[in-house]
């Protein structure tokens, strides 16, 4: 079979046809054969091979992946790119499929819907071979190709592709010899891809495996004492997901006890400046323990950066280039990259000229490539990289230690500590070892003898040469930056003899006192930024938010914002909440005259809005409304502030009917209109769409996305969002379709929500295209930034919460389930209130489904145990509160699956405190800021339990208490009343860490027999 050519990206029949001697041209009138002969021969080839007609994709694409790998994607290195990274993915836990898909966007689209079968038998067959290595650490620089060879010598022949092609045996021989790039867990990594626009700097971190605690900040170690969970969580400006992104759990053997990461998303990677720090903050419950710089992610801004291309790659092809630090360094690569400023390329010198590789964007550096040696001068010293060296010889300083506060740069206070990195291994470099600077001049000082101070290069030199160095900012251990609004100024106490220079607008007086400064701040903008700069040898740049101004919110382009500002809950980056004395920020929803619902959290300096978008949105969620809306006050302060909405305007979609085509021009200009259609919502969206009348939107709605209806949401080009509406198909005679999927078509809200819960109420009767309709609507509503109240379907889960288990066990992916989970945060719907006997029917259905499946592949249906297993394992690391339910069901419906010690015990593992020392931890952490929410009346459903807060304020009788409540709802034993769930979902957002843990005890000990393994009834 000869395989379909490609020109520029496209896929055709043309030249491989041409190949044959057969002219053909879908617009020739003078081809050889038309397009039907082409397809009749392409299907006979299929079946006479007896490879299957494609169902998934066009036929010319099924053709492609029955032909293998294309060789021109080979060698553009898209290919290998998509695999590598595939396989690193498949290591880490996740499936192949989920690898392959999760890690497609490296590729182009229609490599993609080509080379997905092909790309996960590859992957997984390296992956196998993979697991015959031996550990990195026993290797000894050992080719990993050649330890295959001499202990499996036909290893090649159980590809499942032959190696005829030079290109693709070379190929497959760079994937088995993929490395991670480690660091252990929660460590970064940076590198450059390249752009139509440049080089972007992108920033990565691993997520899962074993914390290295000396390895990490300060801050960091703090936030660990006296905690067994953390969820860690994306700070600073890193842009992107507003969700945890890992959880840090203590584990504990024979040996000691360790901190374990395991990722809550497929993989981080982020947009980052190059000299930006890769800032994380560590999570309890839904209380910030602390904010820290990950291992690898302190800024780097030294004049010269090194970089590396993946093995067999060319600089004109490189797509990637990853950061190995700024240290003197050999590389067996033919060639390497620097980006450097423009002061450092004059200083530069090249064994061979260097060659342009454009500008890297966000930094202001140029990218060269370099072939030999390239060095740089330091006047006491020199670095020197080589490319094709013939040894590799790479280190790198990694600094870490305790950073000054609430300033925007990344300054060390006193003498960071240094880890000599080769990427591998990383050694604690003695003080002894290490010397250091002023940078650009001066001449090198021992760390052991003289502290650093200001901006410096901090080096590790043996022999008289540099062999690892990079820059820091280094202030006095003892500095300490306060504000005192009793006198309008910023005291710095603690200079070690640096002069000070202050400028907020102006330049501002400056008193001194000993080794103390006061800056007087009467002339400073309230509100505006603070500049400050600290000089000794060199100058250290500091940037602060006002130490002295009243609480108060700021914009994205730090100003006071205007009175009662209206913010949609995802245009909140940008703006800060400024409160440099410490206060405490209200958050307030309510619905008419019912009980509102509040939560409190403590403002210290100055703090992302973003950073409480969880928080929002839980709060958002108390009510099944798309108009509820949160009020921000300050405790103290009388009215609110700010009032967060799920959009920000509302505006009619649809043109009415004799409205002239110009009349609202300029209402509608900038819009940028979506749709999706809800009965199909993995189809391709509507983009762009103008403002129509009601026919002529339906009729186009229909040709592009099919049946509806359909959803129509969008913003403005200045990102204002605007309010969901849902589009109706025309009335029709077609009758087909599920209960579930005629529930759409009914025109009156109040009826179409009534059967969308009379048809949830009986999930078992669901069939397995309408549990994938509801997933796929889940992930759509978090993928498209769509208020989940806006589809009407998840809404009514409120009132059918028995169909939530069974939505979720028809779960793929962990994005899926973490799609599915995230629906308590958008509706008045708590999944620890879900019934546990409608987990095991759902989880042991979707057992029973799998098992059939595989007996049809003539696979081991022992793998649909170990399925179902891993996914309860991933449901209870994204969820700590569905922990117990998820050990319920994995015993009652997987207990036997074959599955590695390390799930079992995440699964099995069960809570060491009991009732009474939860809630006396509890009442200790409550502090006089945090008022508990009032009117809930829980405590009075268990009056035989009030031993369990009758010691204490009866304020917290109801908080206590609602775990309790919701075990027992959990259990079977209380009707799941509406109201009752809603109480209980107000004590969860006031406490997440009591809820969650005294609902897990509970709940053992309402469905399992003290002391056995041993099934209550459910």
């Amino acid at each position: 079979m000869v395989s379909p050519g490609t020109r520029r990206g496209a896929w055709d029949w043309i030249r491989p046809l041409a190949v044959l001697g057969i002219r053909y041209h879908a617009n020739d009138s003078a081809a050889d054969v038309r397009y039907a002969v082409v397809r009749e021969a392409a299907e006979a080839g299929l079946k006479r091979w007896r490879r299957p007609q494609p169902t998934d994709v066009p036929l010319l694409f099924g053709v492609v992946r029955e032909a293998g790998f294309p060789a021109a994607a080979i060698k553009e290195g898209t290919l290998g790119l998509w695999l590598k990274r595939s396989i690193l993915a498949i290591e880490m836990g996740f499936t192949p499929a989920e690898a392959v898909a999760s890690e497609a966007w490296r590729a182009g689209e229609t490599l993609v819907q080509a080379l997905v079968e092909p790309a996960v038998a590859l992957s997984t067959v390296i992956v196998r071979f993979r697991q015959q290595l031996p550990p990195l650490h026993e290797r000894n620089d050992r080719d990993p190709v050649l330890h295959l060879d001499s202990v499996v010598p036909a290893w090649r022949n159980d590809l499942p592709f032959d190696l005829e092609e030079g290109d693709f045996r070379s190929l497959v021989e760079d994937l088995v010899r993929t490395r991670r790039v480690e660091g252990g867990a929660l460590a970064a990594s940076r590198l450059l891809r390249r752009t139509a626009e440049g080089w972007a700097p992108r920033a990565e971190l691993t997520l899962s495996g074993e914390l290295d605690v000396v390895r990490t900040s300060p801050q960091l170690q703090a936030a660990m004492e006296g905690a067994t969970r953390l969820r860690i969580f994306p700070r600073g400006d890193l842009p992107g997901l507003n969700r945890p992104i890992a959880v840090l759990e203590q584990v504990e053997s024979d040996e000691a006890t360790a901190w374990e990461s395991r990722p809550l998303v497929k993989a981080f990677e982020v947009p980052a400046r190059l000299n930006q720090a890769i800032r994380l903050a560590a999570v309890a419950g839904e209380t910030l323990v602390e904010e820290f710089t990950a291992f690898a992610g302190e800024p780097v801004d030294a004049p010269v950066l090194l970089f590396q291309p993946d093995p067999g790659v060319d600089f004109e092809n490189a797509l990637e280039l990853r950061f190995i630090g700024s240290s003197p360094f050999r590389s067996t690569r033919p060639w390497l990259a620097m980006a450097v400023t423009q002061e450092a390329r004059s200083a530069l010198k090249f064994e061979q000229p260097p060659s342009d590789l454009g500008d890297c964007i966000l930094d202001g550096r140029c990218l060269l490539a370099f072939v030999g040696q390239a060095s740089l001068d330091l006047g006491d010293g020199r670095l020197t990289w080589r490319s094709a060296a013939e040894r590799e010889d790479t280190k790198r300083l990694i600094l870490t230690g305790e950073t000054l506060r609430r300033v925007r740069e990344t300054v060390f206070l006193g003498t960071p500590k240094a880890w000599l990195s080769d990427g591998q291994h990383h050694t604690l470099v003695s003080s002894e070892d290490l010397i250091w600077r002023s940078l650009g001049r001066g001449s090198w000082r021992s760390s052991n003898k003289h502290a650093p101070l200001g901006r410096v290069e901090i080096a590790m030199r043996r022999g008289g040469e540099l062999v690892a160095w990079t820059c820091a900012d280094v202030a006095p251990r003892e500095l300490v930056l306060s504000g005192e609004p009793r006198t309008h100024s910023l005291k710095i106490e603690n200079l070690l003899g640096a002069s000070v220079a202050a400028k907020g607008g102006q330049i501002l007086p400056i008193s001194r006192n000993g080794d103390d400064a006061r800056v007087d701040l009467r002339l400073h903008t309230p509100g505006a930024m603070l500049h400050v700069a600290l000089r000794w040898d060199t100058q250290l740049d500091l940037t602060l938010a006002d130490p002295i101004a009243e609480p108060l919110l700021l914009t994205p382009d730090m100003r006071p914002a205007v009175s009662r500002a209206q913010i949609s809950i995802d245009r909140l980056h940008g703006f800060r909440l400024l409160a440099p004395g410490g206060r405490d920020l209200w958050l307030v929803v309510r619905q008419g005259a019912g009980q509102p619902v509040q939560a409190t959290r403590r403002i210290d300096g100055l703090v992302p809005l973003s950073a409480f978008q969880d928080e929002l949105r839980d709060l958002l969620g108390s009510f099944p409304d798309l108009d509820a809306e949160v009020r921000l006050s300050w405790a103290g302060r009388g009215d609110h502030f700010a009032e967060i909405a799920w959009y920000d305007e509302d505006q009619p979609l649809v043109a009415e009917k004799g409205i002239s085509p110009f009349s609202g021009l300029s209402s509608i200009l900038g819009w940028n209109l979506d749709a999706l259609a809800l009965t199909q919502p993995t189809a391709k969206l509507s983009n762009n769409l103008p403002r129509l009348s009601l026919q002529e939107l339906q009729t186009r709605l229909l040709q592009e996305l099919g049946p509806g209806p359909w959803l129509i949401f969008g913003r403005t080009n200045d990102g204002t969002s605007l309010r969901p509406k849902v589009v109706a198909q025309p009335p029709g005679d077609d009758d087909r379709g599920s209960a579930l999927r005629l529930a759409f078509r009914i025109a009156r809200r109040d009826a179409r929500d009534d059967a969308f819960a009379t048809v949830l109420k009986h999930p078992e009767a669901l069939n397995r295209a309408d549990l994938r309709l509801l997933v796929d609507l889940s992930v759509a509503a978090r993928d498209r930034n769509v208020p989940v109240p806006a589809i009407d379907a998840l809404r009514s889960l409120c009132r059918a919460p028995q169909a939530a288990p069974w939505i979720l066990s028809t779960c793929d992916t962990l994005e899926e389930r973490d799609a599915v989970i995230r629906l308590q945060s958008e509706l008045p719907f708590l999944w620890c209130a879900t019934e546990v006997e409608h987990w095991v029917s759902a989880f042991r259905t979707r057992i029973d489904e799998l098992e059939r499946r595989l007996e049809r592949l003539e696979l081991p249906t022992a793998d649909a145990g170990r399925n179902v297993a891993a996914a309860l394992g991933q449901i209870a690391d994204l969820e700590p509160g569905l922990a117990t339910h998820a050990w319920i069901t994995f015993l009652l419906v997987a207990p036997r699956a074959d599955l590695e010690p390390g799930l079992i015990g995440r699964l099995c593992r069960r809570p060491k405190e009991t009732l009474r020392e939860l809630a006396e931890a509890f009442v200790t952490r409550q502090s006089e800021h945090r008022e508990p929410p009032t009117g809930l009346h829980l405590a009075g459903l268990l009056p035989e339990r009030r031993e369990l807060w009758e010691r204490y304020d009866p304020a917290f009788a109801d908080l206590i208490a609602a775990p309790l409540v919701a075990a027992r709802m959990a259990a079977g034993k209380l009707h799941q009343n509406p109201q009752v769930v809603g109480r209980c979902r107000a004590a969860w957002l006031h406490d997440r860490q009591l809820f969650e843990s005294a609902l897990a005890v509970a709940l053992g000990r309402e469905t399992i027999d003290p002391g056995t393994t041993q099934r209550m009834d459910l």
